[in-house]
C-alpha cells in the first residue's frame, strides 16, 4: 500500500454480518460497498474471506473451436487406425 493512504478500517462483525445478508440477498456488489462505505474491491476481499458462495457459476465452454469439434466422418470409415495384423 503506497504510504500516503490510511489503512483499511477494520471491518466491525455488524460489518460483516450486513455483507453476509446483502450478499445472500443477491445484492450488487457496487450497492453493498456503498451501504457500507467501502470499495468493490474491499467488497470481493471480504466475501472470499468469508467463504461466501460465489455469485456465479462458472460458464461452460462455449462452442468449440474448429480445432477441436471432430470431422464428420465418411460412410464406413473407422475411428480408430489399423490393427497391425491387417496390415500385412
Amino acid at each position: 500500500m503506497p504510504y500516503n493512504q490510511p489503512a483499511p478500517e477494520a471491518w466491525s462483525v455488524e460489518e460483516e454480518e450486513l455483507l453476509r445478508k446483502l450478499w445472500l440477498d443477491g445484492k450488487r456488489v457496487r450497492v453493498i460497498g456503498e451501504r457500507l462505505g467501502r470499495s468493490k474491491a474491499a467488497i470481493w476481499r471480504k466475501r472470499r474471506s468469508l467463504e461466501l458462495p460465489p455469485r456465479f457459476e462458472p460458464r461452460e465452454a462455449a462452442v468449440p473451436s474448429h480445432r477441436e469439434r471432430p470431422r464428420p466422418l465418411a460412410p464406413g470409415a473407422s475411428t480408430l487406425p489399423p490393427l497391425a495384423s491387417e496390415e500385412r
